[in-house]
């Protein structure tokens, strides 16, 4: 986990030739069984990329319906299933794999939840901070300048920025703000301060990237400039403080010629499918049987989809032992590697 990840996020986002897949022959005498499919907002990523998965599998399942349903995320999601058991039997979801680690630590607002278990890839990213000075180049050069952090309590406030700036050494030396997503480009915008953070994924093989709106908007009528994190410093704030922040490169030219002019390491974030522990074994296979066939269709319903490969569902920084049993006997069956 924590080498450096690469221009197209490792191998489990690398674009290839998707082989065609050999159709398993389907137990057609299998009960019926309805799931829910837990995702954030509507509009969001990962709920349109769940509505992908709702889609295809009740197009190619003879048996297994699902129904997505949409809340406010991840944190909401896992505080449903530690507080109603009866929901882990018919359910599966959408998490960061960084909520999912802290939650497994029962670090607020998460509850302590620990069965949770991956099941595929959903997608993956990463971000920086972003700048209009061009004198800003890496965290050294931010002393005296004011930044937004991040709402106060967020994730990205409390497990990413901080940490980052601190093992920096320059958190004590910035004025921060807490603006969030929208507000921090704004007032970047306005002039009143000097860097914010902007979110991205890889869109397109061969190095493109799409940014998020906030930064779309932006980068249509301003020069933005991507500050450094660093890979050595990333790596040291993991470090001290155990949480689960890694590095990403964001190649040069990712949102057009120039843009970045060279390659920026940012911090990276991956989000996944998961199961609780006591979801049947025959349901994830089948979930994931039915995407890895028809894999390709995933791009129909976002641009994070035409990043995904039948060889890459299973890579994320879990050991075997820690994934759904349903979704290793099927990465078994087709000799696929499991795991970063």
């Amino acid at each position: 986990m924590s080498k450096l990840i690469s221009v197209a996020l490792a191998a489990f986002l690398v674009i290839s030739v998707f082989p065609t897949a050999s159709v398993s022959k389907e137990v057609t005498s299998h009960p019926e069984v309805k799931i829910s499919i837990y995702t954030g907002r509507v509009g969001t990523m990962n709920w349109t990329l769940s509505q992908g998965l709702s889609d295809i599998v009740l197009k190619n399942s003879k048996w297994l319906k699902p129904t997505v349903v949409d809340t406010t995320g991840a944190t909401e999601i896992y505080k449903m299933m530690a507080a109603r058991p009866e929901l882990r039997t018919k359910s599966i979801w959408y998490s960061g794999v960084d909520n999912d680690v802290l939650a497994r630590q029962g670090f607020k607002p998460l509850p302590k939840y620990t069965t949770a278990r991956p099941i595929m890839l959903l997608t993956g990213g990463g971000g920086t901070l972003g700048t209009l000075n061009p004198e800003i180049k890496t965290l050294a050069d931010l002393p005296g300048k004011k930044v937004d952090v991040g709402i106060k309590g967020s994730f990205l406030h409390i497990v990413d920025l901080v940490p980052i700036l601190e093992a920096a050494r320059v958190l004590d030396k910035v004025k921060t703000y807490n603006l969030g997503w929208s507000k921090g480009p704004e007032a970047m915008a306005d002039g009143l301060i000097d860097a914010t953070y902007f979110s991205m994924t890889p869109s397109e093989p061969g190095g493109q990237w799409a940014p998020n709106k906030a930064l779309t908007k932006l980068l249509a009528t301003k020069k933005v400039y991507f500050i450094d994190f660093g890979e050595d410093v990333i790596m040291k704030a993991k470090k001290s403080t155990g949480y689960p922040i890694f590095p990403m490169v964001i190649p040069a030219g990712a949102f057009g010629k120039g843009v970045p002019p060279k390659d920026v390491t940012g911090n990276a974030y991956l989000q996944a499918w998961y199961a609780d522990a006591e979801l049947s074994e025959d349901v994830v296979y089948e979930i994931v049987r039915v995407a890895w066939e028809h894999i390709n269709d995933f791009r129909l319903y976002h641009h994070a989809g035409k990043q995904y490969s039948a060889e890459g569902m299973a890579t994320l920084p879990y050991p075997e032992e820690e994934w759904h049993p349903g979704a290793v006997k099927f990465y078994k069956d087709k000799g696929i590697k499991i795991g970063q």
